[in-house]
This record gives C-alpha cells, structure tokens and sequence, in this order.
C-alpha cells in the first residue's frame, strides 16, 4: 500500500507528498505514546456532554470524508474500478478519527477538532497552507517588492 493514502494525494508534488507523510509519522507517533488512546476513552466516558459533542462533531467529519469519496465514483459502470477502494475510505476515516482525537486532547473543543480535522485531511482550505502552519513547507510569501 502506498504512503499517499490519507497522508496525501497521488495528484500531489513531491514536496507537498514529503510534508504529508513526515506529518502523518507525527501524528502516529503521538497517537500510540503513553496511553493516549485510554486517556481518551476515560475522559469521554466521564463526561457524557463532552461525548455527545464530539460524537456530533465527528459524525459532521465522517459524513464529509465519505461525501468525498462518493464524489470519487466514476458514474459509469464501466468505469467503476477506477473509483476509491474500500480500504482507502476506512484508512481515511481512521486517519482522521486519530487526528480528530489528538486535536480535541490538544484543544479541549470538539468543534476546533473539527476544523482542524477538515483541514487536515483536505476536505477544505489548501493543503500546503496546512503543512506550511505546520511548519513542513516554506509558505509562499507572494512576489518580491521591486
């Protein structure tokens, strides 16, 4: 399987592919240190206001994430291999949970976890902004005064 699922996208230049994938390792990193995913658990399981909003808030994503993939779906039958594959869906929602998680961990706001989720994933804004933020790519900066 290729690094660029859910890191990035094949359309992408190598340089933005780099940030991706040196970004996703990050994440992966901190998502699987020092119990983190237990933490989780706790926190959620001892506030049920916080956990109706964040399941609220990660259904809205989720729901974004498939809308893309179904947008992806030759509309001939002919064409339908062409499409997104199975696993390439539920690695991007896994991506993105992991993400959703880590932001919320940060933040303490389903909604910015959300946004920044969005974000993350390319649903919107422009992804080389979102490594730049991340400091993964050297932001554009416009022209050069004359």
């Amino acid at each position: 399987m290729s690094e660029h699922i859910m890191t990035g996208r094949a359309d992408w230049p190598e340089e933005l592919m780099t940030a991706a994938v040196l970004y996703r390792r990050t994440e992966q990193a901190r998502y699987r240190a020092d119990g983190f995913e237990e933490r989780m658990r706790q926190r959620l399981a001892a506030d049920p206001g916080l956990n109706r909003e964040v399941r609220a808030a990660w259904a809205g994503v989720e729901r974004d994430i498939l809308d893309r993939f179904r947008s992806m779906i030759p509309k001939t039958k002919a064409d339908r291999d062409k499409g997104p594959k199975v696993f390439e869906v539920h690695h991007e929602i896994a991506v993105g949970k992991e993400c959703f998680l880590l932001w919320l961990d940060e933040t303490g706001s389903a909604a910015e976890a959300a946004a920044f989720t969005r974000g993350r994933l390319a649903l919107t804004g422009d992804p080389a902004e979102f490594y730049a933020k991340a400091g993964l790519l050297e932001q554009e900066t416009g022209p050069e005064p004359v």
